[in-house]
């Protein structure tokens, strides 16, 4: 029997117990997987389905093909009881509604905010086996935070109340809810506030506050700077960097490599300065998308990218001279191609 399967997805994520084994086991009996960013048009004429899709690395004309049978995706969504939560400890959640489910730093059971832990259907459409592996997993986060009399707070952002005009954008833009606004007895006057428990030192207030009022330490420039200034995001490129390090990995000449908290962290004062500094090119490396720990750091970075290049010819830097990339942390191969401008 002359059978043809065709899988049109978006992404492609096999998070489950032997699906990556199912997927290989599918190409190899010649089932075809298209990836799209617009989704496929479908249309239905006299009893026959056809679908149109046009290939993301080709970009070339849309292709067609008819079918017999079209199968689509149930689409799941979280229950009423998710809504309460979310409001309550602000905890982010993703485009379904549940509580980062497509985020590999987040699983099996972190949230977006400290001391919060998600399990089962409010994180996903789970199984009860995976639901009580997760139930076991924030149990042990638990243990982790009570073990000590007092919890650690990490490296954090501070906020200076003198500059603060007290507008907010860091309130909304923080993606773990650290930071607030009150009463500063000293300055005799009110600004922002963070809370060191619940901040994680990503960086993002600190590159959306217009006033410039948060600081996070940064890493200070070289007496020599190297010709290329990479920026490593802690959770992703950092981690490939030092798992190149571990294989004696010879870093290329005239490159440096500076590791940032998140790829949200980095700014446009940071790069700036950078080419202030005397480095020829600047390169950005950070998460993939729905992929930040921070949720939309990288997605943050991506933007103030895309905004300096469209500007640096207009103080004489050419704009292929910044650039951001997309890396996780196991694509060691990719960062180790990186080369000098």
């Amino acid at each position: 029997m002359n059978i043809e399967v065709l899988f049109f997805l978006n992404s492609l994520q096999v998070a489950e117990r032997e699906l990556e084994e199912k997927y290989r086991e599918g190409r190899k009996s010649g089932v075809l997987f298209f990836p799209y960013n617009q989704l496929p048009a479908v249309r239905v004429a006299d009893k026959e389905i056809t679908v149109s899709h046009k290939d993301i690395f080709t970009e070339g004309s849309p292709g067609s093909w008819t079918c017999d049978f079209l199968v689509v995706d149930e689409k799941a969504a979280p229950g009423w009881e998710v809504d309460w939560p979310t409001r309550m400890f602000n905890a982010p959640s993703d485009r379904e509604g549940f509580f980062s489910s497509s985020n590999p730093t987040a699983l099996p059971a972190e949230s977006g905010r400290k001391g919060v832990f998600v399990v089962g259907n409010s994180r996903a459409n789970s199984s009860t086996e995976e639901s009580l592996a997760e139930a076991s997993a924030a149990a042990a986060g638990v243990s982790v935070l009570l073990a000590k009399p007092e919890i650690e707070a990490e490296t954090h952002a501070t906020v200076d109340p003198q500059k603060c005009a007290l507008c907010l954008t860091c309130v909304r833009v923080c993606p773990h809810s650290a930071i607030d606004y009150g009463e500063y007895p000293e300055h005799k006057r009110s600004a922002a506030r963070i809370f060191d428990a619940a901040c994680i030192g990503c960086g993002i207030c600190v590159g959306e506050c217009p006033a410039r009022a948060i600081e996070l330490t940064t890493p200070a420039p070289e007496e020599k700077p190297a010709k290329t200034l990479v920026l490593c995001c802690k959770r992703s490129a950092q981690q490939a960097r030092e798992t190149l390090a571990a294989h004696k990995w010879t870093v290329p000449k005239d490159v440096c490599f500076v590791e940032v908290p998140c790829a949200g962290r980095v700014d446009t004062g940071l790069i700036l300065k950078a080419f202030e500094t005397g480095h020829e090119r600047v390169l950005v490396l950070g998460c993939h998308e729905d992929a930040c720990k921070s949720i939309y750091g990288n997605t943050a970075a991506q933007r103030r990218v895309d905004y300096l290049k469209k500007n640096l010819p207009a103080i004489g830097i050419a704009a292929d001279r910044l650039e951001m990339r997309r890396l996780a942390a196991s694509q060691v191969e990719r960062l180790a191609a990186v080369q000098p401008a």
